[in-house]
């Protein structure tokens, strides 16, 4: 194959795939639910107010920090700033999946997905969609199927 700028592993279940072969969007249907892996928007340095939305400081008699984070930690007690503290920083440009997002159209012919929701990045940046984990219905007769039998409870239940 030619070089590609990214390459990717995806588990499939059960199916049968040899080097070279495409992945196209036959495999998603209408209706179905995904999750949408993606680089989230770079925004650079922020102030506290922005990347943690806090709410700022008095802006009147003689306030001199509006816009700070104010007060971090203590003098003797605990003697040291806690871990996860709100503060300034670099803000966007992560890793994020945005979950249980609906597939609205699958258009075969033009490769492309059509779906409903906020999907992560900028304007033409790689997402890579996938089949749900969280929001897919159980399949029915499997909520018994396979679960482990607790001991203690079959005991009671057979006296």
């Amino acid at each position: 194959m030619t070089p590609k700028r990214f390459v990717r592993e995806f588990i499939l279940n059960g199916e049968e795939v040899k080097q070279g072969d495409n992945l196209s969007v036959d495999r998603f249907k209408v209706g179905q639910l995904v999750d949408v892996i993606g680089v989230s928007k770079g925004k650079g340095f922020q102030g506290p107010m922005k990347k943690h939305n806090f709410h700022g400081q008095g802006a009147a008699h003689g306030s001199k920090t509006h816009r700070r984070n104010g007060a971090i930690g203590c003098r003797s007690t605990p003697g040291r700033i806690y871990k996860n503290h709100g503060m300034a920083g670099h803000m966007g440009d992560e890793r994020v999946t945005v979950q249980n997002l609906r597939v609205v159209q699958v258009r075969e012919a033009d490769h492309v997905l059509l779906i409903s929701g906020a999907v992560p990045g900028p304007a033409g940046s790689y997402v890579e969609v996938r089949t749900a984990i969280k929001g897919q219905p159980k399949p029915k007769g499997a909520a018994t199927a396979g679960k482990p039998v607790n001991p203690m409870k079959a005991a009671k239940a057979g006296k």
